[in-house]
């Protein structure tokens, strides 16, 4: 298991677990589903492997923490059990399980009233991990048989005779399919218009048969004859199959604790925004039952309700389970330590800066902002760090202003105040960052001086008054709130005017393909402008940009 000290994960009503992978997430659902399987079949505490129903691995030893699950090692002394504990006001309860030696089973110790009800026969949880298909056929099984192939977490292997189930006890139909009114009402919540039947004829068939329908299936003039529009229930798709199920274990054995392992894999957004209002609103009608979903989805802790409880994990622990949890997730930080603020609404070119690093990548998000006015200043980046314990930072266009410039544009939002960082591209833009002749030379394996002298042609490739003229406009516009009067022609002049400094990094893309294309033929190495595409990737060996290194790691290291 992942898990080694997990502390208490105080369950709501409906209870998401969110963290990276490997977090222990799914460690969480197992570790409960194994326990409650293990004592309701123990008998006189024993429980051989070839009785369980539920195991998360087939060499289950394996499964204690940094150990391997026996009775005693060497010398007498105990090694740690896998314990599931349970509190409900002031009741207490665990399962402990330790293992028989030699592979032959579990001894399963339970102790206080809380941890006594998982003996009952029926399951009292439902682990659904995801479909991973339809079982061709399926005849009813004997309700024990049943109930462990359900309790497997193979939910396939069983799932018309589950919705047989939500019909009738006594498993009949009758010659005709009936609808499932229910069910269709509950998984049609999440994908609206879906509808289901079964069949089963107890004197005449061997299997049992299962239909769906959604509104795309309708053709013809419509009408609601449904019964010829309807398709075979292993012809629906994983997403609507995953739903199904969901509901299906709801209704037919009502758990204590439904345990879902990562609903959202196969369901659109909009899809998982419906599941989490599907599952909050039926919990209305099974008040003895709670809910514990593992996600990685934005989405689905964004639209939770308030009384969603929602816990952190991460290195099979628990970060935080308060509201600051939320508002991470929104922001795309879980399990990252620094947000950077960019003015780019394309952040390709940033991002493939940062990937040089990986280590400050794996920590690092980028939240683009789509202009420079819509960074938020520095007042309102301080108060997000402070109030969600993330580092914060700012990312914006030099836009061709000098170090004076760019102190004076600090001071005037805020960051210099309130201790907020702020990177800006040595060029005029980002795309510039990419445009040196070392960095050009290196990425397309030419020499130094093939690479200078395909800028020196990209700049011929441009009219002086035009690029004039697009830099008095963007120097004028970055420095037009600032106190002083700009001059743009005296910054013209102390850039070295017409020159690579004084071009737009986006105007000068082109250009520069161009001048390449001219360069390279003329130096004999024509077959290198193949590796043109590699001008703007970041390189790990010789990086570019080294100083954002710098900020990133700082504020990491602060």
């Amino acid at each position: 298991m992942r898990l080694e000290d997990c502390q208490n994960i105080s369950l709501g009503p409906l209870t998401l677990l969110v963290g990276q992978n490997g977090s222990g997430k799914s460690s969480v659902l197992k570790a409960i589903h194994w326990a409650s399987r293990c004592s309701s079949l123990a008998q006189n505490k024993k429980l051989p492997v070839e009785l369980m129903d539920f195991v998360p691995s087939v060499e289950f030893r394996s499964l204690a923490h940094k150990s391997t699950l026996q009775g005693r090692e060497r010398g007498g002394s105990s090694t740690k059990p896998v314990i599931v504990k349970f509190r409900r006001g002031v009741e207490t309860g665990s399962i402990k399980l330790k293992s028989l030696g030699n592979d032959a089973g579990v001894n399963v110790e339970i102790e206080g009233d809380v941890a006594a009800e998982f003996v009952k026969e029926e399951p009292q949880t439902a682990y659904i991990p995801g479909l991973a298909g339809l079982a061709e056929h399926e005849t009813i099984l004997a309700a024990p048989v049943f109930r462990r192939k359900a309790a497997s977490g193979d939910g396939g292997s069983v799932l018309r005779q589950m919705l047989l189930n939500t019909h009738s006890d006594d498993l009949n139909t009758g010659e005709d399919s009936v609808e499932l009114t229910k069910l269709s009402e509950l998984v049609g919540q999440v994908i609206p218009g879906v509808r289901f039947w079964v069949k089963f004829d107890q004197r005449r068939d061997a299997y049992i048969r299962a239909w769906f329908y959604t509104p795309d299936m309708k053709y013809g003039d419509g009408g609601s004859n449904y019964t010829t529009m309807r398709r075979p229930l292993e012809m629906a798709g994983t997403g609507l199959l995953q739903v199904t199920q969901i509901f299906a274990y709801l209704l037919t054995f009502r758990p204590r604790l439904l345990l879902i392992d990562e609903p959202d894999a196969h369901l659109h957004q909009s899809s998982q925004e419906r599941l989490v209002a599907a599952l909050e609103a039926a919990l209305q009608d099974f008040p003895e039952t709670q809910i514990v979903v593992s996600t990685h989805s934005p989405r689905i802790v964004r639209v939770a309700g308030q009384c969603t409880r929602v816990v952190w994990l991460e290195n099979g622990a628990i970060r935080d389970q308060g509201t600051d949890v939320r508002a991470r997730m929104g922001w795309g930080a879980l399990d990252k330590d620094i947000i950077l603020f960019s003015e780019d609404d394309n952040t390709e070119y940033l991002q493939s800066i940062i990937d040089q690093w990986p280590h400050l990548a794996h920590r690092t998000v980028i939240w683009p902002c789509f202009g420079v006015s819509s960074i938020p200043d520095g007042e309102r980046l301080a108060k997000l760090r402070d109030r969600h314990g993330i580092k914060v930072m700012v990312h914006r266009d030099r836009d061709f202003m000098s170090d004076d410039d760019l102190t004076a544009w600090k001071a005037n939002r805020g960051y210099t105040k309130n201790d907020v960082p702020v990177w800006f591209s040595p060029g005029s833009d980002i795309e510039s960052c990419f445009q040196s002749p070392d960095h050009i030379a290196r990425a397309m394996d030419v020499d130094q001086a093939v690479a200078e002298k395909g800028i020196e042609y990209a700049l011929n490739e441009l009219d002086q008054g035009t690029v004039s003229a697009s830099f008095n406009e963007a120097y004028n516009k970055a420095v037009g709130s600032l106190p002083g009067k700009a001059d743009a022609i005296k910054r013209w002049n102390d850039l070295g005017q017409f020159c690579q400094a004084t071009v737009k990094g986006k105007s000068f893309k082109d250009a520069l393909r161009k001048g390449l294309q001219s360069a390279l033929p003329e130096a004999g190495q024509a077959r290198k402008l193949r590796n043109m595409s590699k001008i703007y990737e970041g390189c790990s060996e010789t990086s570019i940009c080294d100083d954002l290194r710098g900020h990133l790691q700082g504020l990491l290291d602060g």
